[in-house]
């Protein structure tokens, strides 16, 4: 019999036997698994090593171990497995219609390696036919899109939660961290192993304009509070950039989310916030109708 002839006439069953046991190293707890009893287990493995005339499990007194061949064929048939899953669920994803392309507003390319893309690469391999595309904007910019239903799903800092939350949106946080804030050399808080929020009492607080991020300077006025303080000295820029080239210059201190590319130099020292929180919303439309989302969306929840 050849090996074509070998493979044609297994049963998925035998696979999903043969899978299990080499997952738990054990006949008795994949039958547990498979609700099958040790005895079956073992039969069903004996019968799949004939059929091959392979060897594939190292009998032991506690247990079996694979044998070259058997983790050759457990590395293959589990690829094998996640594949037919995956082309079933593209394939229940077609008959539902949930064919139509995704639409993304993001805040920055700089953190999408994050928490974007290993979710896209997840999901065109389980829905190649699918589209997704992509638009770096604001986060107003981001919620006018989502208002206007021309786009399916908002990524956005944690400070900007409120916008979504005041739209009514859906939402979820997630690579949830801490606040940092970032010291110039010339401040006597950079020689600090560690900084609270109470210790920025006397710091001057560099704050980038509303029309860039809405509520940002409500954000660093809440962790001011949370220090059981009120800033008393701010210096207000137009945009990231300048904030960052203030900071650069010794005029003050920036609190921001822990989601941005690193400006941490010789002359620059992040610290974390303790007791803060921070992270990535994802956002989207209560009444979200496009099933090719609500299938990305559900990728956060696994």
């Amino acid at each position: 019999m050849t090996h074509y002839d070998s493979v044609l006439n297994l049963s998925m069953r035998q696979i999903q036997v043969f899978l299990q046991a080499a997952k738990t190293g054990s006949f008795t707890r994949a039958g547990e698994k498979l609700f099958m009893t040790q005895s079956m287990v073992s039969k069903s493995v004996a019968a799949l090593e004939k059929h091959l005339c392979l060897t594939l499990f190292i009998r032991k007194p506690h247990g079996i171990s694979l044998t070259p061949a058997g983790r050759l064929l457990y590395q293959s048939w589990k690829t094998l497995m996640q594949g037919m899953v995956q082309s079933v669920a593209a394939a229940d994803a077609a008959q539902q219609g949930a064919t139509e392309p995704i639409l993304i507003t993001d805040f920055s390319t700089s953190v999408q390696k994050e928490y974007l893309w290993p979710q896209v690469r997840r999901f065109h391999a389980m829905y190649p036919e699918i589209e997704i595309l992509l638009e770096v904007l604001l986060p107003g910019q981001g919620l006018d899109r989502l208002e206007t239903n021309n786009c399916d799903i908002v990524f956005a800092p944690y400070c900007e939660l409120p916008l979504f939350e005041q739209y009514g949106a859906e939402w979820r946080l997630i690579c949830p961290c801490q606040k940092v804030v970032w010291v110039h050399k010339s401040n006597p808080l950079y020689q600090r192993e560690s900084l609270t929020v109470p210790d920025l009492k006397n710091e001057t607080f560099i704050i980038v304009s509303p029309l860039v991020l809405t509520h940002y300077e409500r954000m660093v006025l809440e962790t001011c509070r949370m220090g059981g303080f009120e800033p008393e000295n701010v210096i207000r820029v137009a945009d990231v950039g300048a904030a960052t080239m203030n900071l650069k210059l010794g005029k003050g201190v920036i609190i921001r989310d822990n989601i941005f590319d690193s400006v941490e130099t010789s002359d620059i020292k992040k610290f974390t916030l303790p007791g803060t929180r921070s992270g990535t919303v994802m956002a989207w439309r209560k009444d979200l109708s496009n099933r090719s989302a609500l299938n990305f969306i559900a990728l956060y929840n696994k």
